[in-house]
């Protein structure tokens, strides 16, 4: 099954019900990199999450996350995975997380340029009250 979705003035195909992003960590400064959604998002407005979205016709659950890094935070940064949790969020959606670690010389070489989807962008040392709650589902299963 397949839908669509409205991208850039384009009609995207996408895989359905599939989502996949990044979160990146520095384990050597033990921070955790968010980005906050716009205020004028439709779905979680103000929220901070990790950076991804929807696997399109024809792209491998990897490749989706890469782009959605790319098209939302500018850049790809270097880094080295190091792990990948799949959550399903209910019966019809799958959502694939990549936990990627940046040295700190990586996290400080990363500058991200957000688009218009985030506000704000933060490596922070504690996860902040407005944590959109489906991330912190997702982190819960990794301790």
């Amino acid at each position: 099954m397949q839908f669509i979705r409205f991208k850039n003035d384009l009609f995207i195909y996408a895989e359905a019900k599939k989502l996949a992003g990044y979160l990146f960590v520095c384990i050597e400064d033990k921070t955790i990199f968010l980005a906050q959604r716009g205020k004028n998002e439709t779905s979680d407005p103000n929220l901070w999450e990790g950076l991804g979205g929807h696997v399109e016709k024809g792209e491998s659950i990897e490749q989706a996350a890469k782009r959605e890094v790319i098209e939302e935070g500018g850049s790809f940064p270097k880094c080295n995975v190091i792990k990948s949790v799949v959550n399903k969020k209910n019966d019809d959606v799958e959502y694939t997380l990549f936990i990627a670690n940046l040295t700190a010389a990586q996290k400080k070489n990363w500058k991200p340029k957000l688009n218009k989807e985030h506000q704000d962008a933060k490596w922070f040392s504690k996860l902040p009250n407005d944590t959109h709650p489906e991330l912190i589902k997702e982190l819960e299963l990794l301790v």
